[in-house]
């Protein structure tokens, strides 16, 4: 019963957690850094994609990880969930990787917040990639068609579905600012749950 009224209490936010979300995107086009693109013109995209994907309900995941585990967005609900879109041939990738393991570190026995890559290319490779240079997320390999249902047109992209399971950012490049921006948001979801639980642990006395 108790998630059954958080999971509403969360939909009920959902226009102001959204809305934050999209009016913090309209005023910060300096997140991203020209040198993370091939060209203006896909930086450019990647703005525009964001701006179209901010609020959208996430597409569903339904795969088992590299490490045979069920991995399913719907039963993820309630909490936050990062996801980072990637490629072997991708040198940004690879420059990111270390910053995104300190950032699954900080969260580190926070049931709440859920972390998944997703690789595009096959899992025999990506096994031998990851014995020379580790990258901690759980993965999920051969993931170009999830990338294409998540409207990811460059790499690394990456993606937080917020708790009540729409989009709340999407971010491309390595800088540190989209490292920043990634901390921050996935720290506002969990100020959101913290909020609506004690509210309705104060209801329930």
């Amino acid at each position: 019963m108790f998630r059954l009224l958080l999971l509403a209490g969360l939909l009920l936010s959902s226009i102001s957690l959204n809305g934050q979300a999209l009016s913090y995107a309209s005023n910060n086009s300096d997140l991203f850094s020209v040198l993370d693109f091939p060209s203006e013109n896909m930086l450019s995209r990647v703005q525009k994609m964001r701006l179209y994907m901010l609020g959208r309900p996430a597409p569903g995941i339904s795969r088992a990880t590299i490490d045979g585990d069920k991995f399913k967005l719907r039963h993820l609900a309630g909490k936050t969930v990062v996801l980072s879109f990637w490629e072997a041939d991708c040198h940004n990738c690879w420059r990111t990787i270390p910053a995104l393991n300190q950032l699954m570190a900080e969260h580190q026995g926070d049931e709440n917040v859920v972390f998944l890559a997703i690789f595009r290319d096959d899992i025999l490779f990506l096994d031998q990639l990851l014995e020379y240079f580790p990258f901690d997320f759980p993965h999920i390999s051969m993931g170009a068609t999830l990338a294409g249902k998540y409207r990811v047109i460059n790499y690394p992209t990456h993606i937080i579905v917020g708790p009540d399971g729409r989009i709340m950012e999407y971010l491309s490049g390595t800088s540190a600012s989209i490292i920043r921006r990634l901390d921050e948001v996935v720290d506002y979801c969990q100020r959101a749950i913290n909020a609506i639980e004690r509210h309705q642990s104060q209801d329930g006395r």
